[in-house]
C-alpha cells in the first residue's frame, strides 16, 4: 500500500505541474498540494503504520475514498447524459483566469464550446460573466467578448457582466 501512496505522490506532482504549465485548474491547486503532502507522509513506512494502526482512522479512510469514488463516478456519468438539443434564449458563460488579456486554456475550451453552440443557435444571446482578478489587465467578460468577436459572433449577442469576482457571484 505504501507504493500506492508513492505513486499518488508522483501523479499529484505531475498534475500540479501540468496545471501551472498549461494555465488551467480553476482553483484545483490546493487539492493537489494536499494530495502531495498526504501522499508524501503516508509513503514513509513508520508514518503509514502509525496512521493505519488506529482502527477508526482506517475505517474513516476507506469510507472517504469510497464516497469520493462514488461521487466522481456520478459526476462522470452525468456528463455522458448531457445533451444540448434544446435551443435556449440565453446562455451564461462563466469566467475563468485571464493572463494579461489572454483567456486561460480552461476558458478557451469553455469559449470554444459556447462558440459552437452560438453558431448552431443564431438567436441565442450569451451572457459573459467575470470581473477583473489579480494579474488580469481586463475583465474576464471583456476577454471573452474579444475572443468570441474575433471568431465572428456579433457583439449584439454578447452581454457583459463584469462585476463578479467568484463563481457564486457569476451565477
Amino acid at each position: 500500500m505504501i507504493y500506492v501512496f508513492r505513486g499518488l505522490l508522483i501523479f499529484s506532482v505531475l498534475n500540479l505541474l501540468i496545471l501551472f504549465i498549461f494555465d488551467g485548474g480553476a482553483g484545483m491547486e490546493p487539492v493537489w498540494v494536499f494530495l502531495i503532502f498526504g501522499s508524501l507522509l503516508l509513503s514513509f513506512t513508520s508514518l503509514y503504520q502509525l496512521f493505519f494502526s488506529i482502527r477508526w482512522i482506517k475505517m474513516l479512510f476507506v469510507l472517504v475514498v469510497t464516497l469520493f469514488v462514488i461521487v466522481e463516478a456520478l459526476i462522470i456519468l452525468s456528463g455522458f447524459k448531457t445533451s444540448i438539443a434544446v435551443q435556449s434564449q440565453y446562455i451564461i458563460i462563466l469566467g475563468a483566469r485571464v493572463k494579461d488579456e489572454t483567456p486561460s486554456l480552461a476558458l478557451k475550451y469553455r469559449l470554444d464550446k459556447a462558440y459552437t453552440y452560438l453558431n448552431k443557435n443564431p438567436q441565442t444571446i450569451a451572457i459573459l460573466s467575470g470581473g477583473q482578478g489579480p494579474g488580469e489587465s481586463i475583465t474576464e467578460a471583456e476577454a471573452m467578448r474579444r475572443y468570441l468577436s474575433q471568431k465572428g459572433i456579433a457583439k449584439e449577442r454578447l452581454v457583459l457582466e463584469e462585476h463578479s469576482t467568484n463563481t457564486y457571484e457569476n451565477i
